[in-house]
C-alpha cells in the first residue's frame, strides 16, 4: 500500500466530513500489451510486493506468523513468526521484508523467509508516515531516518536523537542529537516552525556543508544532491548540485525565478522545479536548463518521463494529459482525462490522481475514466496505453465492474510478468 493511499484511507474511514461504511482493494495482472493474466487472491490487510512478486499475509490470532504467496499460488511459499505482534510491514527494500513490532524490528530474506537480522525497536515509526528509503551517495543499502523513541508510548527520546538505519542490514549507521526530531525525509526534516536540513552521508547540520537559506532539496539515487536556494528575497533562486562523498558544488544554475520546490522524479538526468506558473527542466550533469513549461501551480500535477518527452496529468480537476518535448518544452499532444464522481469536494477526490506509469516500450499506460460502454455504467475504469510520440490509444482494459462504489481509483505498476493494476475503492455510509 503507497502512503497517499494509506493516508487517504485513514482519511475516509476514521475523520473528515466523509465516513466509510466499507474499503477495498482488487489486484489484476496483466500482460505487457494488455491481455488479462489473472486476479490475485487477497484479503484485506495484505501487502502486495510487485517488484518480488509475493503477497505478504499477517495472521495476528495465529502466533503472529506471515506467510509469503506467489501471484499464481495459494500455497504459501514460506511462513515465519516475528513472536510479537506485527505492526506494519515495509518491503520497499531490494530483497528484505522489513517487520516492525513493538519490540524489534526484523529483517527477512524475500527469496525464502530466513531471518537476516532482529534489532530492538528504540525508533518512532509515526502513524501515516513510512521512512524514506533512500540508495544516496554511493553507499550499498537503503537506509530510513527515524527519530530515536519509545514505540509503546510514541515519545521521542530526551534529547531528541535522529538516526540513520541501514535497512538490508539492521544496522544503526549514525545518530545524532536534534533540537526536535519532526516528519522525517532523507536530509529534511519537517518542524511546525520550517524546514530544517542535514547532510545525509554523516547527519551534520547541512550549514556545515551548504551557506545560505535552503528552500527544497532532492536526493535521488545518485551521489548528486540538488538544493533549491534563494539569491535574491522573492526572486531569483539559485539551483546547486553537490556531490555527497565530497562535498564538493558540481554545477550552480541562476535566473529560476522564485522556483520553490521540486517536481517528479530524478530521470533521464533530468531535474525538475518549479514556481506557481512555470516547470524548469533542468539537465543534472550540465547545470543548464533545457526548456522552460508554462504550467498553472505545477505542484498539482502528476509527471512521468520518457527518454524525449515529460508527461504530466493534473489534480483537483485539471482534466488533461498532455505531453512536453522535453528539450524544447513544447506540447506534443494532449487528451482528455475524464474523472470520477463528485467535483465539488464533498467527496474525497483522489480518484483525481490518475496514475502514470512507463511501459515496456516507453509507451504511456494511464488509469482513467471513460464513458461507460456496458448498460447501466455512466463511467468506466480502464487502464489505456497511449503511444509516447503521439497519444493515440494502443490498447485498453476495463477494470472489472463491482457493484456501487462511492469512489475509486487504481494505480498501476510494472512487475517482471507485466502490469500489476491495483483497483482501491470505498463505499460512503
Amino acid at each position: 500500500m503507497t502512503r497517499s493511499l494509506a493516508l487517504f484511507l485513514c482519511f475516509i474511514l476514521g475523520c473528515g466530513a466523509v465516513r466509510a461504511r466499507d474499503a477495498g482493494d482488487d489486484y489484476y495482472l496483466l500482460s505487457d500489451d494488455g491481455k488479462f493474466v489473472r486476479e490475485l487472491t487477497t484479503f484485506r490487510g495484505d501487502c502486495v510486493d510487485y517488484e518480488a512478486e509475493l503477497i505478504y499475509r499477517c495472521y495476528p490470532f495465529k502466533d503472529n506468523a506471515i506467510s509469503a504467496f506467489r501471484f499464481d499460488s495459494n500455497t504459501p511459499v514460506w511462513t515465519v513468526q516475528p513472536i510479537e505482534p506485527v505492526k506494519r510491514l515495509n518491503f520497499g527494500v531490494d530483497g528484505v521484508l522489513v517487520v516492525w513490532t513493538d519490540k524489534n524490528i526484523c529483517g527477512f530474506e524475500k527469496r525464502s523467509g530466513k531471518e537476516i537480522y532482529r534489532i530492538p525497536n528504540r525508533f518512532l515509526y509515526r502513524t501515516g508516515q513510512s521512512p524514506f528509503f533512500t540508495k544516496t551517495n554511493g553507499e550499498v543499502g537503503q537506509f530510513a531516518y527515524l527519530a530515536s523513541g519509545n514505540p509503546d508510548t510514541g515519545k521521542e527520546a530526551a534529547p531528541a536523537k535522529l538516526v540513520k538505519l541501514d535497512l538490508e542490514k539492521g544496522a544503526v549507521v549514525w545518530e545524532k542529537e536534534q533540537a526536535a526530531v519532526g516528519d522525517v525525509r532523507a536530509g529534511q526534516i519537517k518542524l511546525p516552525e520550517g524546514n530544517a536540513y542535514f547532510w545525509p552521508p554523516n547527519g551534520d547540520p547541512l550549514s556545515k556543508h551548504i551557506t545560505g537559506n535552503i528552500r527544497a532539496a532532492l536526493y535521488p539515487d545518485t551521489n548528486s544532491a540538488f538544493y533549491l536556494a534563494p539569491k535574491e528575497k522573492g526572486e531569483i533562486t539559485e539551483l546547486r548540485a553537490f556531490d555527497q562523498q565530497t562535498d564538493r558544488q558540481l554545477w550552480l544554475l541562476e535566473g529560476l525565478k522564485d522556483a520553490t520546490n521540486f517536481v517528479g522524479r530524478y530521470e533521464f538526468s533530468r531535474v525538475m522545479c518549479c514556481n506557481n506558473a512555470e516547470l524548469f527542466v533542468v539537465d543534472a550533469q550540465k547545470g543548464q536548463l533545457f526548456c522552460r513549461i508554462a504550467i498553472t501551480e505545477p505542484n498539482h500535477y502528476n509527471y512521468l518521463q520518457t527518454e524525449k518527452h515529460i508527461i504530466t496529468v493534473g489534480r483537483g480537476g485539471r482534466k488533461t494529459l498532455r505531453c512536453f518535448d522535453a528539450a524544447t518544452g513544447a506540447e506534443v499532444w494532449n487528451q482528455p482525462a475524464k474523472f470520477f464522481g463528485n467535483e465539488t469536494g464533498e467527496l474525497p477526490a483522489l480518484d483525481g490522481l490518475l496514475a502514470l506509469v512507463r511501459g515496456k516500450n516507453q509507451e504511456i499506460i494511464a488509469a482513467q475514466f471513460v464513458d461507460g460502454e456496458q448498460p447501466g455504467i455512466k463511467e468506466q475504469l480502464s487502464i489505456v496505453s497511449r503511444a509516447d510520440a503521439d497519444g493515440r490509444e494502443l490498447w485498453k482494459w476495463d477494470v472489472p465492474v463491482r457493484g456501487y462504489f462511492d469512489s475509486q481509483g487504481a494505480i498501476v505498476h510494472r512487475c517482471k510478468s507485466g502490469l500489476m493494476v491495483h483497483r482501491y475503492w470505498y463505499i460512503a455510509e
